[in-house]
């Protein structure tokens, strides 16, 4: 009798310390792959986080709504790419997400719930994950002359296609910390660049009056350290406000 009171105890315990588990912690959320496959540590934070999960999900249906090969995908597997330096850094996963979700909306509006998501997992300024420099480690400069190292990850026109190619459109650029940088002008400085080539980023100017939301319109002093030939690009092809 003793032995079946101990078995019943132990049962009951197991169930009191699962329901307060379950209780306290987040319940895990419904993104757009199977979380029972998740090898990666930014996938179990997508599956553990509700507002990550969310927009994976909106991800995953503009990416399948764009036509095959476009520049719109070509850029999300870069931002995609780039998640795997996050490590479980929610606020790092969630702004690769945004950055992909504006490159294929087109459209700098946030819905509510993003805004909202926005809020609470706004990005750490100062910390770099696990105090490495690698990756998303190198955030953004958030003052006028400040300055980072980060490299090119991929060079393009504005659509993503080659920018040597004479009928290019512009010139565009993304960084391997996060960044993106567009011109309607054919820049050489991008042009003689290679993915890979050292970079130094300092924010040359910020936007004043824009509308909340809309944080395009900065503008970057970019140096290839190979090359040391320096050039001063946007990240947007509208300032903040415009189309």
């Amino acid at each position: 009798m003793r032995a079946i009171l101990h078995v019943k105890l132990a049962f009951v315990l197991t169930l009191l310390c699962w329901s307060s588990s379950a209780v306290g912690g987040e319940a895990q959320a419904t993104p757009s792959f199977d979380c029972g496959k998740a090898v990666h540590a930014f996938e179990t934070a997508i599956c553990n986080n509700q507002d990550l999960a969310a927009l994976d999900v909106e991800l995953d249906k503009l990416y399948r709504s764009s036509p095959a090969n476009s520049p719109e995908r070509r850029t999300h597997r870069v931002w995609n790419n780039l998640r795997d330096d996050c490590g479980s850094d929610v606020d790092c996963i969630f702004d690769l997400q945004m950055r992909s979700y504006f490159w294929m909306r087109g459209n700098p509006k946030l819905e509510p719930w993003l805004q909202e998501a926005k809020k609470k997992l706004k990005r750490r300024s100062s910390q770099s994950r696990g105090g490495g420099d690698l990756g998303w480690g190198l955030h953004l400069p958030k003052t006028e002359e400040a300055c980072t190292r980060t490299s090119f990850a991929v060079i393009s026109d504005r659509f993503g296609g080659d920018p040597k190619d004479p009928k290019a459109a512009g010139t565009a650029a993304l960084l391997s910390n996060g960044s993106y940088v567009v011109t309607y002008e054919s820049d050489k400085v991008l042009i003689d660049s290679q993915p890979g080539d050292p970079v130094e980023m300092c924010l040359a100017s910020i936007p004043v009056d824009c509308p909340p939301g809309d944080e395009r319109g900065r503008w970057y002093d970019i140096t290839n350290l190979r090359t040391h030939a320096r050039t001063r690009l946007p990240d947007a092809q509208h300032a903040c406000g415009g189309a």
